[in-house]
């Protein structure tokens, strides 16, 4: 998972749109925070951080569209926004949110789906519709906006974040 080897070594992670907590639960790090908009999901993310391990877990029901972060600025090592930017109305806010919270020198991951990937470029030449394909393969509607590389990065500088690398994988 290149997320959590990029953020290796921070002893503080913070997860945007932390779903069922699974991806925090593999980090090394000892303190764990994150957010997300669904109070089921953060009820099934506390469970499974919370069994059979002594990190720090902090969790909170937001949304990032209308609120700030509820941690001090400065507050941890790493953060990270796996596929949760394309469903968001206001992502400079949120990655700005999370500029805010890091360290100095913490380091951001983010995934978001690639609107410029090839299946993608052919199902919009034949459908006429605008879409993305999930993990899985299977096209998702859900995603309310769609990212390139070159927006990608003008996103991250606007949230005040300096683009280190952008890497790519198949699924």
């Amino acid at each position: 998972f290149m997320v959590l080897n990029y953020l290796k070594g921070c002893k503080s992670l913070f997860e945007l749109g932390v779903g069922s907590g699974v991806v925090l639960k593999m980090s090394d790090a000892s303190n764990l925070a994150g957010v997300d908009v669904s109070k089921n999901a953060i009820k099934i993310a506390e469970k499974l951080l919370n069994e059979g391990h002594s990190k720090s877990v902090d969790l909170k029901v937001l949304n990032i569209d209308n609120d700030e972060l509820l941690w001090e600025s400065k507050s941890f090592d790493g953060a990270m926004a796996v596929e949760a930017l394309e469903h968001l109305f206001d992502p400079v806010h949120a990655l700005s949110e999370m500029n805010r919270i890091l360290k100095p020198n913490g380091k951001l991951a983010i995934t978001v789906p690639n609107i410029g990937y090839f299946p993608c470029r052919w199902y919009h030449l034949k459908s006429g519709e605008m879409s993305d394909f999930h993990g899985n393969g299977m096209i998702v509607n859900e995603h309310i906006r769609f990212y390139s590389t070159r927006s990608l990065k003008i996103l991250l500088e606007a949230g005040g974040f300096e683009v280190v690398t952008i890497k790519g994988c198949m699924k």
